[in-house]
C-alpha cells in the first residue's frame, strides 16, 4: 500500500517522515492540495533505483547491439584481447 503524506508534513515532521521512508524502503508520496506533488526516497533506495536504471539502459544498450548485428564471438572478442595485450608487452 503506497504511503502518502501532505506535503505540510514534511514541514511539520520532516524526522518522521525521513524514518518512514528509510524503514519501509519504499518512497513516500507527498500531495500537495490533495494532488500528488512529490517523491521522497531514502538515499539508500534512490542509489538503488540509479543503478537499477543504469543497468537497464546497458541491457537495453545490448540488445539493440544483438538486434543490429553489432556483436563478436567469443573467439573473435579473444583474438582481440591476445591482441591487444600482446601490443602492451
Amino acid at each position: 500500500m503506497p504511503i502518502i503524506r501532505p506535503a505540510s508534513a514534511l514541514r511539520n515532521d520532516y524526522v518522521e517522515i525521513s524514518r518512514i521512508a528509510k524503514e519501509t524502503k519504499q518512497p513516500v508520496f507527498l500531495t500537495k492540495n490533495g494532488t500528488g506533488d512529490t517523491v521522497l526516497l531514502s538515499m539508500e533506495e534512490y542509489d538503488k533505483q540509479a543503478r537499477l536504471l543504469e543497468l537497464y539502459e546497458k541491457l537495453s544498450e545490448g540488445e539493440e547491439d544483438l538486434k543490429h548485428g553489432r556483436v563478436k564471438t567469443l573467439s573473435e572478442v579473444s583474438a582481440m584481447m591476445k591482441e591487444a595485450i600482446a601490443k602492451h608487452e
